[in-house]
């Protein structure tokens, strides 16, 4: 395999591709990913690695913030955090493939995931949309897991 194309972790504080950009790739250590490029909105936080984001209800599609409520539609979700991404600054998401998601302290390996407030992830429950699966259970302490995702 040939070395990935971009640094897909750098943060840009002006735009440096278009919103919505898609790129696949092979990672060394995660396999074939799809990465989407985005600007976090949200009003009031910062994005951290493992982080569930959503559109921005009202803005511009590819403008993202912290997943805010449990078991969103599937269609909000833009992708997982690969980054800190301060309000107003633009990145890359993992959009589809395996990532380190953030759990909500009871996302066990093998269970269906669902969008949970705070960015982070929790468990599938009937009528929500599944986000992808986890692979491992979420730390005791960092909360992070490994998942994968199609978004």
């Amino acid at each position: 395999m040939s070395a990935k194309l971009l640094d897909y972790t750098t943060v840009d504080t002006t735009r440096a591709y278009v919103l919505g950009e898609e790129r696949t790739e092979y990672d060394s250590t995660y396999g074939w990913r799809t990465y989407r490029y985005i600007k976090n909105d949200d009003a009031a936080a910062a994005t951290a690695i493992g982080n569930l984001i959503l559109t921005d209800a009202g803005a511009e599609y590819f403008y993202g913030k912290l997943s805010d409520a449990g078991g969103i539609d599937i269609a909000r979700a833009l992708g997982v955090a690969i980054s800190v991404l301060a309000i107003d600054e633009f990145g890359w998401l993992v959009r589809k493939g395996r990532v380190i998601c953030l759990g909500d302290g009871a996302v066990a390996a093998g269970e269906s995931l669902a969008s949970h407030t705070g960015g982070d992830f929790d468990t599938w429950a009937a009528g929500e949309g599944s986000l992808g699966v986890a692979e491992t259970d979420d730390d005791a302490v960092t909360l992070l897991f490994t998942g994968v995702i199609d978004v």
